[in-house]
C-alpha cells in the first residue's frame, strides 16, 4: 500500500469515528486513488456513505463500494457486514439478511454480526429469533450496549416487560450516556403506558444525540399519548405492532367480512338491528381513527410548545393537510344545517375518509408513496364533486361520494397488502 494511501485511511478513520463522514469520505476517496483494489478503503467508504443520509443514489453507491469490497476480499467477513447493512438501508431485507449470515460465519465469535441478524429479525417480527441472537451476541460480549438494547427490545415485544426493564436499565448502569438506550427505555415505557417519564427519556436521548430519529420519533408519540384518546389508539397500534404479519393480516380480512356478517344478522332479527348499526360506526370510526390518528394529533402538536419543535416538516405537512380537509368536510356539514340534504352528510364523510390516503402519503416514500397520492387524488376530486352535486340537489352526488370512498378503501387494502409482504419477506 502506498505510504500517502495509508495516511489518508488513517485520518479517514479517525475522521468517521469523530462522526465527520463527509470529511472522511474525502479520505478514503482520496485512498481509493491511489489504490483502487484496497478492500478496506472500499468497505469504510461505504460506511460514511451510509451514515446520516436517506438519499438513494449515495446508498446505491455506498452498496456498490462495499460488494467491490467483498470481491477483493470474500474472506473477510467486514465486507460482507457492510453490504447487509447497504440491503438493510436499500430495504432489501432478504439480501441484507444473507450477506450478514455469511459474516457471522466467515466469524462467528464476532457479537456485533449476530446483533446484526438480530436487527434484522426484528424487521421480520421474528421476537424469539431477535432475543436468541441477542443472547448469542452477550454470550461473546456481556458489556454490548447494542446487544443489550436488542435484547430489552425483543424482550419487550414478547411482553416480558420486566426483564426489558432490567435489561435496559442494567445497559444504563454500564453507560448511562447511550442515547439509543435512553430511547429504548422510552419505548418500555410507551408500551406500559407511562408516557410522561417516557417523554423524559426521549428528550435526554436528544440531548444527548440531537439527530436521533428514534427518539425523535419516541418524543413526539409520547407528547401524544399524553391525550386520553390518543393513548388508547397507542395501545391498539402498539399491541397490532407485536402481532405477527401474519395475524396481522388475519385480523384484516376478519375486519372486512365483519360489516357483512354484521348486517346478515341485522336483516335476520330486526331487534338487533339497532345493536348492528352501533357496531358499524364503530367498526368504521376504528378503521378511520387508524388512519387519521397521528395526522390530526400532528396538527394539535403544532400547538404544544415542545411539540412544534419535534415534529418533522412531513409531519407538519401531514397534519396541516388533515387541518384543510376538516375545514371542507365542516363545510359540507354547514351546508347540510342550512339545506338538510342528506347528500351533504355523505359529502362531508367522503371527504373525511379521502383525508386518509392523502396525509398517509406524507410518511411513505417510492411506489407506496405514488400510490397513495394517486389514490388520494382521485377521492379527493370525487368527494369535492360530490359535494359540489349535492349542493345543486342533483341525483349523482351519493354516486360520486360513494366513488370516493371505495376508491379509498381500495387504498387501504393496496397499502396494507403491501406493507405486509414487505414483512412477509
Amino acid at each position: 500500500m502506498h505510504t500517502d494511501a495509508a495516511a489518508m485511511k488513517r485520518r479517514g478513520q479517525l475522521l468517521s469515528e469523530q462522526g465527520r463522514h463527509d470529511l472522511a469520505e474525502r479520505e478514503f476517496r482520496g485512498a481509493l486513488a491511489q489504490d483502487p483494489n484496497d478492500a478496506d478503503a472500499h468497505a469504510r467508504l461505504a460506511i460514511c456513505l451510509l451514515e446520516g443520509t436517506k438519499d438513494r443514489r449515495k446508498l446505491e453507491e455506498a452498496l456498490r463500494e462495499a460488494t467491490q469490497a467483498v470481491g477483493l476480499a470474500p474472506d473477510w467477513a467486514f465486507s460482507h457486514y457492510v453490504t447487509a447493512l447497504a440491503h438493510d438501508r436499500l430495504d432489501s431485507p432478504g439480501e441484507a439478511m444473507r450477506a450478514a449470515k455469511q459474516a457471522r460465519d466467515i466469524e462467528p465469535d464476532n457479537p456485533h454480526y449476530h446483533t446484526l441478524i438480530g436487527q434484522l429479525l426484528l424487521d421480520r417480527y421474528d421476537w424469539q429469533g431477535a432475543l436468541d441472537a441477542a443472547q448469542q451476541a452477550l454470550a461473546l460480549d456481556p458489556e454490548s450496549v447494542p446487544a443489550n438494547n436488542l435484547r430489552a427490545v425483543a424482550l419487550t415485544k414478547l411482553g416480558r416487560k420486566q426483564e426489558a426493564g432490567a435489561t435496559i436499565s442494567e445497559a444504563l448502569r454500564r453507560n448511562p450516556e447511550n442515547a439509543i438506550t435512553h430511547a429504548n427505555m422510552g419505548w418500555k415505557l410507551l408500551h406500559e403506558g407511562r408516557a410522561k417519564e417516557a417523554s423524559h427519556s426521549f428528550r435526554e436521548a436528544l440531548r444527548l444525540e440531537p439527530g436521533n430519529e428514534w427518539a425523535r420519533q419516541g418524543l413526539v408519540t409520547a407528547l401524544k399519548a399524553r391525550n386520553p384518546i390518543y393513548g388508547l389508539f397507542l395501545r391498539y397500534a402498539l399491541f397490532m405492532g407485536r402481532l405477527k404479519p401474519q395475524v396481522q393480516f388475519g385480523l384484516m380480512i376478519g375486519m372486512l367480512f365483519l360489516p357483512r356478517a354484521i348486517r346478515a344478522v341485522t336483516k335476520t332479527n330486526a331487534t338487533l338491528e339497532p345493536y348492528g348499526r352501533w357496531l358499524l360506526i364503530v367498526y368504521t370510526t376504528l378503521v378511520v381513527s387508524t388512519w387519521l390518528a397521528d395526522p390530526l394529533f400532528n396538527l394539535l402538536l403544532r400547538l404544544h410548545p415542545l411539540g412544534r419543535h419535534a415534529v418533522n416538516a412531513r409531519e407538519k405537512w401531514q397534519g396541516s393537510v388533515l387541518g384543510v380537509f376538516i375545514v371542507l368536510s365542516l363545510g359540507a356539514l354547514g351546508l347540510w344545517l342550512r339545506t338538510r340534504n342528506e347528500d351533504l352528510l355523505f359529502a362531508a364523510a367522503a371527504i373525511i375518509f379521502a383525508a386518509m390516503p392523502m396525509t398517509s402519503a406524507f410518511m411513505r416514500t417510492g411506489v407506496s408513496a405514488i400510490l397513495m397520492w394517486c389514490f388520494g387524488g382521485v377521492a379527493t376530486a370525487l368527494a369535492l364533486l360530490g359535494t359540489a352535486l349535492a349542493a345543486t340537489g342533483s341525483p349523482l352526488a351519493s354516486t360520486a361520494c360513494l366513488a370516493a370512498i371505495v376508491c379509498v378503501a381500495i387504498s387501504t387494502w393496496v397499502s396494507a397488502g403491501t406493507t405486509l409482504s414487505r414483512k412477509l419477506r
